[in-house]
């Protein structure tokens, strides 16, 4: 019934506060197990989301273990998404989706903020080297990443470009938010940029 109305993809939010059984921060296993069954019965993939606005800052950016007091690094987020795989070889996550998203009050047009948004594309570029070759990558970004001009392999243009670019080296699923308070013109710029 999903896939036939257009739905393909399933993004679940993955991580869980307090540690689990299977030693990680995801959610029960067994039941992730279950959702991936009747979601893989209808057709539609399901990737793992995760994200933190400190990612994109140098120490965060793909090491293999939290610095202390941050959060988990998207390198363990990744490694307990393989765990799961491996454990559970029938009812496996096609994906990660990387949400992350700037910190409350961060405005991405301002000049200053240039450092995060280059920050973003070297995880999204770091994620991709590292993921393993079975599992997509997608990201959600906000639909006013495009407005400033953003250093990255080389070249100066907007973080879109370069997201854009980056699908072209296997980046799987852009997915581009617009918020309730800044939807207005969302769907005409990303027809723009898609055409």
């Amino acid at each position: 019934m999903a896939a036939s109305s257009g739905m393909d993809a399933l993004y679940v939010s993955m991580y869980e506060p307090s540690e689990s059984i299977n030693d990680s921060r995801m959610h029960d296993w067994d039941a992730t197990a279950d959702l991936i069954d009747l979601a893989h019965r209808r057709g539609i993939d399901v990737l793992a989301l995760y994200g933190d606005p400190a990612w994109p800052e140098a120490d965060m950016r793909c090491n293999a273990h939290r610095q202390p007091p941050r959060s988990f690094s998207p390198l363990e987020l990744m490694n307990w998404v393989a765990k799961y795989n491996e454990s559970r070889p029938d009812y496996r996550f096609d994906g990660v989706t990387l949400d992350v998203e700037s910190a409350s009050g961060f405005d991405e047009t301002l000049e200053g903020n240039k450092y995060w948004l280059e920050g973003l594309l070297a995880l999204y570029k770091c994620t991709l080297e590292t993921l393993p070759a079975d599992l997509k990558l997608a990201v959600t970004i906000k639909d006013s990443c495009d407005s400033v001009g953003v250093a990255f392999e080389g070249s100066v243009k907007p973080t879109r470009q370069h997201i854009i670019d980056l699908a072209n080296k296997g980046l799987e699923t852009v997915i581009v938010a617009g918020y309730r308070d800044s939807a207005d013109g969302t769907i005409d710029r990303i027809g723009n940029e898609v055409a």
